[in-house]
């Protein structure tokens, strides 16, 4: 099936003409005058790709592609701005609220199908992206949960159905396995619901989650309050040597938090408790370097290659999710920083991450204020 590209143009001739060029090329083509016809019209068909004026009558391009981006079934349209040179400005303004590219008035036809093609291109990755995370989400989703909740279903029926024949002592161990596996079950369900919280930080049109990065929060604070909530859940508090640095790095709080909570649950749910964790944050040039060391399970080379939050094959252990380290490396990456693993199984591990440093630029209202871009 050809694929079908809006294209929204006051001007007769030029809609005309892409029309023509673009259906020569292979593809299905609806036009229209102006902005509210096509809103209209999408309110029974979604196009593969839209082509806009900017400067239009009534509802104009920066406008059109503002109502795009608010509909979830719209939001991921690519979209390509026509243009004069004069209103260059506007242009700014709607590659900065989510425009995928534009085109200057006259165009050659051949920039046209290149500009297309290569969006469409894009398209189809995320496309296949998304579907791949489904996928993985719902072939893992089911076994995960049903692991746990299988020990809770039998010994709950047990209880329940035969409580009168059993010793105190039966009852007692069926309980706290119960308890156990319902703690388990919690944790890989809020471990679902992060991962699917942090896909919707980082797709939301509107709330880029670089622009609420705030460099002045205290980092050697945080990061030793998230690390020591985390060895008390495993009661390994005095398993730690930390040296934090303070800095101010270039991510959104919330997402730190999440990284070295999970970091310091791998460190801690993989290696034995009375061995010793080290965990060390320094500033090296412009990254700041997280270093959590332990001595435990450790990663083959092939485990570590496949440390992606695609790939459900990733889970080398039945206690957890398989989750946490690929949440880690795709929080790090978004930010601009790196991630990586040494390992020798058996022998220890050493999970490195590289977090942008933001540096201080100037004093606004006795506070300064960091470059964040």
């Amino acid at each position: 099936m050809a694929q079908l590209i809006f294209v929204i143009d006051d001007e007769d001739n030029i809609r005309e003409n892409i029309k023509e060029i673009l259906a020569f090329s292979g593809f299905d083509v609806v036009d229209f005058p102006n902005a509210i016809s096509a809103i209209d019209y999408m309110e029974e068909v979604i196009p593969d790709l839209i082509i806009s004026d900017v400067m239009m009558p009534g509802i104009n391009g920066l406008e059109f592609l503002e109502r795009i981006k608010q509909n979830n079934k719209t939001l991921i349209i690519p979209f390509i701005y026509l243009t004069a040179r004069s209103t260059y400005k506007d242009l700014r303004k709607g590659m900065a609220a989510g425009a995928d590219d534009y085109l200057f008035k006259p165009f050659k036809a051949e920039d046209l199908l290149n500009t297309v093609k290569v969006k469409l291109a894009k398209k189809n990755d995320l496309n296949n992206l998304l579907d791949e995370v489904k996928l993985n989400i719902a072939l893992s989703v089911p076994h995960e949960l049903r692991t746990p909740l299988t020990p809770i279903l039998g010994f709950s029926t047990l209880l329940s159905e035969r409580a009168d024949s059993l010793t105190s002592e039966q009852i007692s161990e069926m309980s706290k396995s119960i308890k156990s596996s319902s703690l388990r079950l919690h944790s890989r369900i809020e471990k679902f619901l992060l991962f699917s919280s942090i896909q919707l930080d980082f797709s939301e049109p509107f709330i880029n989650p670089k622009s609420k990065i705030n460099g002045a929060f205290n980092i050697s604070e945080k990061v030793q309050q998230v690390v020591y909530q985390k060895l008390d859940e495993y009661k390994r508090r005095n398993d730690v040597i930390m040296e934090i640095e303070n800095e101010n790095l270039k991510i959104n709080e919330s997402h730190l938090s999440i990284c070295i909570n999970e970091l310091a649950d791998n460190a801690c749910k993989f290696s034995d408790a009375g061995s010793k964790i080290a965990i060390k944050g320094i500033r090296n040039d412009n990254y700041y370097m997280f270093s959590f060391q332990n001595n435990g399970k450790g990663f083959t080379a092939d485990q570590i290659k496949r440390i992606n939050i695609l790939n459900k094959s990733f889970d080398y252990s039945k206690d957890g999710s398989g989750l946490g380290l690929p949440i880690v490396k795709q929080i790090i990456e978004y930010y601009g920083g790196e991630f990586n693993v040494e390992s020798e199984p058996g022998v220890a591990t050493d999970i490195k991450t590289k977090i942008p440093v933001a540096e201080k630029i100037k004093m606004m209202n006795n506070k300064f204020e960091y470059t964040l871009s």
